[in-house]
């Protein structure tokens, strides 16, 4: 009876300190550090599920990663979202030539630098920073008459209300096309704002000198 009772006892302690845990994970009670010793591009280039290998590789065929090590913040597209702009590059060719092949090579000749260059910011953007409703604008520096802004929006599907009791928000770099569109009110033809979601926010390279942000895998690499 004695070790029965020991053995309950243990088996309630073990149940009693994988709760606090779980408890703890759920609100963000900081078990997880955002912060990483790597640079950007060693983050990048050394990310466990391999996302970003295609993106690298673009990188260094423009010859780009100091900048992407100097960017305060960038937000990097995964190896779907250049999948998606390949694949939608493949179909217009196909559509002419059924033979037809689209390779990175030949994205490297339909695109510049700027298709990566675009997605760095001088400013460090975070999502506590970030406003709701509207976003706020980052007018990019190397590609004319492009006006990329961040804005976050509070979720409210019980997906996220059961996972947390502390309000959920979500991070989303937006493309304004026109003007800024305003809360409630419907603009122009062909002139909202295209808002890309952002899977993973708040990666901090260099333990913290610089910010890194996910976008989502359904963004088309170089389009907005």
């Amino acid at each position: 009876m004695k070790s029965y009772s020991i053995g309950i006892l243990l088996i309630i302690i073990f149940a009693g300190a994988t709760s606090c845990k779980k408890a703890a994970y759920l609100t963000d009670g900081g078990v997880h550090d955002p912060r990483t010793p790597l640079t950007t591009y060693d983050y990048l280039a050394q990310h466990p599920w391999k996302l970003f290998d295609t993106l690298v590789k673009v990188i260094d065929h423009y010859g780009l990663k100091e900048q992407v090590n100097a960017a305060n913040t960038f937000f990097a597209p995964t190896n779907y979202s250049i999948g998606r702009y390949m694949t939608l590059r493949l179909t217009e060719k196909q559509a002419a030539n059924p033979a037809a092949a689209y390779t990175l090579d030949s994205l490297y000749k339909d695109m510049k630098a700027d298709s990566v260059l675009q997605y760095m910011f001088a400013d460090k953007i975070t999502l506590a920073d970030a406003q709701e409703l509207k976003p706020t604008m980052y007018p990019s520096k190397v590609v004319a008459g492009l006006q990329l802004g961040v804005m976050k929006e509070l979720q409210t599907n019980t997906l996220y209300l059961e996972r947390s009791n502390a309000p959920t928000y979500l991070l989303y770099l937006v493309k304004v096309r026109g003007a800024i569109d305003e809360p409630g009110v419907v603009p122009p033809a062909n002139e909202s704002d295209i808002r890309v979601l952002c899977q993973t926010t708040g990666i901090l390279p260099e333990n913290g000198n610089r910010v890194l942000h996910v976008l989502s895998n359904l963004h088309t690499f170089g389009r907005f």
